[in-house]
């Protein structure tokens, strides 16, 4: 359940920042090494604001072939 808030979180401050900047895309998901489905949130484009916002709300990034993967540290 943790998992699935935690991406709520993601998407809600996601949206909340896109309603005042450019659009923001992203993947739910996405495939890894030998084709195995990975769940998470990726960035696949987003104004440089979206990651200041993220990372002053204590979100890690890792970037990554499919784009920046947003999480958080438990």
């Amino acid at each position: 359940m943790e998992r699935h808030e935690e991406q709520a979180g993601i998407l809600e401050l996601l949206a909340d920042i896109q309603r005042t900047s450019a659009p923001i895309e992203v993947s739910i998901g996405w495939a890894g090494a030998g084709g195995t489905v990975q769940q998470g949130i990726v960035i696949k484009s987003a104004p440089a604001v979206a990651v200041q916002k993220l990372v002053e709300a204590g979100y890690e990034l890792e970037i990554m072939q499919q784009g920046v993967r947003v999480f958080k540290i438990l």
